[in-house]
Parts: C-alpha cells; sequence; structure tokens
C-alpha cells in the first residue's frame, strides 16, 4: 500500500471523564474518533481512548494499567489481519480460512522503534519512518482537532 496522501478528515474529540480526576491541570481529550480519507481511497478508521468504563471481565495489562482493551484491524482485498490475537483471515480457494500467527520479534515494539532511531541517528541503519512522513502524521492530528472543533470533515493541506 505504501505511504499515501491523506486528502480529508472527520473526527470528533471528546473530555468526558475530566470531571473525576482530582488534579490540578487536565487539559487532554479522553477519547477520540477519526474518519481519514487518502489519495488511493483507502481508509483509517480510529476509535481510541485511555478512560473508557470497562467490564470486570476486560483483561488486566501491565503494571501501569488496570485495564486494557487494546485491538487492531485490517481490512484489505486479499484478506484481515487482526492485532490481538495475531490472526490472518483470508480466502483459500473459495473458503474463508483463519491462519493464527506468531510474532517475529523478541522485543516490544517500543524498543524496535527506539532502537531503530538510535541506529539512524548513529548512520547504522535508515529511518523506518521519514520526516515527510511525520508531517503527514502531524498534518493528520491538527486535521482531527480541527474537524472536531468545526463539526464537519476537513481537507488535509
Amino acid at each position: 500500500m505504501g505511504t499515501p496522501r491523506p486528502v480529508s478528515i472527520s473526527a470528533k474529540v471528546f473530555r468526558n471523564f475530566a470531571h473525576l480526576v482530582e488534579v490540578p491541570v487536565f487539559d487532554v481529550e479522553d477519547e477520540a474518533h477519526a474518519f481519514i480519507r487518502f489519495a488511493n481511497d483507502a481508509i483509517v478508521e480510529l476509535e481510541t481512548s485511555w478512560a473508557a468504563n470497562l467490564t470486570d471481565d476486560t483483561p488486566v495489562g501491565p503494571e501501569w494499567v488496570d485495564r486494557e482493551s487494546n485491538n487492531c484491524v485490517l481490512f484489505g482485498p486479499k484478506g484481515t489481519l487482526r492485532l490481538k490475537p495475531l490472526t490472518l483471515f483470508e480466502d483459500e480457494d473459495g473458503k474463508l480460512v483463519t491462519v493464527p500467527l506468531e510474532p517475529r520479534y523478541s522485543e516490544s515494539s517500543f524498543e524496535m522503534q527506539l532502537r531503530n532511531f538510535a541506529d539512524a541517528i548513529r548512520g547504522q541503519a535508515p529511518a523506518i519512518n521519514n520526516a515527510e512522513q511525520a508531517f503527514e502524521l502531524m498534518e493528520m492530528i491538527d486535521g482531527i482537532y480541527a474537524s472536531s472543533e468545526l463539526g464537519r470533515e476537513v481537507p488535509v493541506a
């Protein structure tokens, strides 16, 4: 798929739990929903929150998280990939097959990103992401906030 250019964004962000936190400064949203269209007709539907009402059976996460409900699903014309548990759903001779996958890394993705960043600074490896991609990411984040504030879809410059 490459890195297609984002063209428009429709989004809404919320601050539903601010009244529950007893700290002097609390100026961040707790939930965001976005629909991003790209030049190649691909879309990203993003739903994210760091605070939510969850059931008691929601799995307990790492030490710094009481409960977590994280997942990522990628839909494509040749199949669907689910992150947790890592699974591929694809067509095989006209039948839907489910293929459980095992991650091929031994360190966390955060550690891998830090290692790549340090290696790129030392000139030992190319950076996974370049400045143009970082700029486009910032345009998308700005577009999410602009769309939420304006209450409508906004173009990405």
